[in-house]
C-alpha cells in the first residue's frame, strides 16, 4: 500500500466509515418507505467501488495512469450523483416525517432519518471531492507523461530491444 496516495486512502477510509454508519441507520429506517432502499443500494455500490480502488491502488505505482483512468473517475462522478439523489430522498422523507404527513409505527425513525440525511450529505460532498481531485490528478499525470522523453516518437524504426540477425 506504499504506492497509494495517502490523501486518497484517508478519504476512502472516511467514506467507508460513514457508509457503515449509513448502512446501520438505513437498515433501521427501511420500514418507513420503500424509497429508503435506495440508500443501502448506493452503499453497496460504494463498498464495491472502494474495494476496486484499494486493490488497484495497491498493485500500481502512484503515477500509474490506471489508478486515475476515466472509468474510475466516471464511477466516482456517478456515485456523487447517486449520493445526491439519496440525499434528496432522505431529506424529503425526513421533512415529511417530522411535519406529520407521513406516519411511522416506530417513533425512533424520527431520530434515525436526520442522521441518514447527514450521512447522505457527507457522502455526496466526499464523492464530489474525490472525483474532482482524481480528475485533477489524472490531468497532472497525463501532462507529465506527455513530456516524457521517448526514444522513437515517429514509430518508423523497429523496437530497440529486438535482436538483429547477422549473416556470415
Amino acid at each position: 500500500m506504499g504506492s497509494f496516495p495517502q490523501q486518497f486512502f484517508s478519504l476512502i477510509v472516511t467514506s467507508l466509515s460513514i457508509s457503515t454508519v449509513g448502512m446501520v441507520f438505513g437498515g433501521l429506517s427501511l420500514t418507513l418507505s420503500p424509497i429508503i432502499w435506495l440508500i443501502p443500494a448506493v452503499i453497496i455500490i460504494t463498498f464495491s467501488f472502494h474495494t476496486y480502488i484499494l486493490l488497484l491502488g495497491s498493485s500500481e505505482t502512484y503515477s500509474s495512469p490506471r489508478i486515475y483512468s476515466p472509468i474510475p473517475i466516471g464511477c466516482a462522478y456517478v456515485l456523487a450523483f447517486l449520493w445526491s439523489a439519496a440525499l434528496a430522498a432522505s431529506v424529503t422523507l425526513t421533512c415529511l416525517l417530522l411535519s406529520g404527513i407521513i406516519r411511522s409505527t416506530d417513533d425512533k425513525v424520527k431520530i434515525w432519518m436526520p442522521i441518514l440525511s447527514g450521512v447522505s450529505l457527507l457522502q455526496a460532498m466526499l464523492f464530489c471531492f474525490i472525483a474532482i481531485q482524481s480528475h485533477r490528478e489524472m490531468k497532472k499525470i497525463r501532462y507529465r507523461n506527455k513530456w516524457r522523453w521517448r526514444v522513437d516518437i515517429t514509430g518508423g524504426s523497429p523496437s530497440q530491444w529486438s535482436i538483429a540477425k547477422y549473416s556470415l
